[in-house]
C-alpha cells in the first residue's frame, strides 16, 4: 500500500521567507523550489524561529512568560525575571507580545522544564511581652 494517495492532506515543511503579508498570504520558502504563497490559516508552526530577547511562553507551564537568555538546538534558556531560570523546549515554546493576551493553550501541551515555585517564607508574629529573656538558658 502506498504512503500516499489522492486526497490526503499533508503538511511540506517551509521557512517564512518575510513578515510581508499580502491580502492574507505570506510568503514560503520551501527548497528547492520557488517561494510560494500561502493562506495563513492554511500554515501550522513546526518550531518558532526564537532568538535572544525574545519574549516567549510555555503553553504547559500557564501564562507566565519569560525572556530568552540563549539557544542551542531545539533548546531555550529563559529568564523569569524574578531570579528564577528554566530550559525549554524549543517546539514547545511560543512568542508572545506583552502588548496582547497570550495565546489560548491548546488542548494536550506537553509541560515546558521550569523549576517548582519556592513557597513564600511564613513570619509568626509574636507579642512583645510573650518572650522573657531573662528565662532563656543562654
Amino acid at each position: 500500500m502506498a504512503k500516499f494517495r489522492k486526497g490526503d492532506r499533508v503538511s511540506i515543511q517551509g521557512v517564512i521567507s518575510a513578515d510581508y503579508v499580502h491580502e492574507g498570504k505570506i510568503k514560503v520558502q520551501v527548497e528547492p523550489y520557488h517561494d510560494i504563497f500561502v493562506p495563513q490559516a492554511d500554515i501550522a508552526m513546526v518550531r518558532p524561529d526564537i532568538i535572544v530577547g525574545d519574549t516567549v511562553w510555555c503553553p504547559g507551564r500557564g501564562t507566565k512568560h519569560a525572556t530568552v537568555l540563549a539557544t542551542i538546538e531545539d533548546h531555550v534558556w529563559v529568564s523569569y525575571g524574578d531570579g528564577n531560570y528554566a530550559t525549554w523546549h524549543a517546539p514547545q515554546v511560543q512568542r508572545i507580545d506583552l502588548d496582547a493576551a497570550p495565546a489560548e493553550e491548546p488542548a494536550i501541551a506537553p509541560p515546558c522544564a521550569a523549576p517548582d515555585p519556592q513557597p513564600e517564607p511564613v513570619q509568626a508574629e509574636v507579642p512583645d511581652d510573650a518572650i522573657d529573656l531573662d528565662d532563656l538558658p543562654f
